[in-house]
């Protein structure tokens, strides 16, 4: 009689949403200037292959998480009025699987305000 052979397959269902934290601005922090380059990380078992979409005001932008790191310049900031200003953040997965984070920074016109780079 010949012998017949199984094939087997592992499935993984990933069930885990990806992270987000902000690295720049921090929260509240007060800011000046006509853009904004705003940086994070992304915390996910394959990081390369979340998309990270950023929206601040009514602008929306996309950045890859490579090695765990995320950055968009966003070019609004001009045409937003001074005060409390909120960024959104969400992150999707290859799977589906969505993380969300927002915070909230205070655009100034002039004076103490953070020089605008992420680095």
């Amino acid at each position: 009689s010949a012998a017949s052979a199984c094939l087997t397959d592992s499935i993984i269902l990933d069930k885990t949403s990806p992270s987000l934290s902000v690295s720049f601005p921090a929260a509240a922090q007060e800011i000046a200037g006509t853009s904004l380059v705003i940086t994070g990380t992304c915390i996910e078992q394959n990081p390369a292959t979340v998309s990270v979409s950023i929206t601040l005001g009514a602008v929306t932008q996309v950045a890859s998480c490579n090695s765990g790191l995320f950055s968009s310049t966003f070019n609004n900031l001009a045409a937003l009025p001074n005060g409390d200003h909120t960024i959104s953040l969400m992150a999707t997965d290859l799977a589906g699987n969505i993380g969300n984070s927002s915070l909230i920074f205070k655009k100034i016109t002039c004076g103490t305000g953070t020089v605008l780079s992420g680095n």
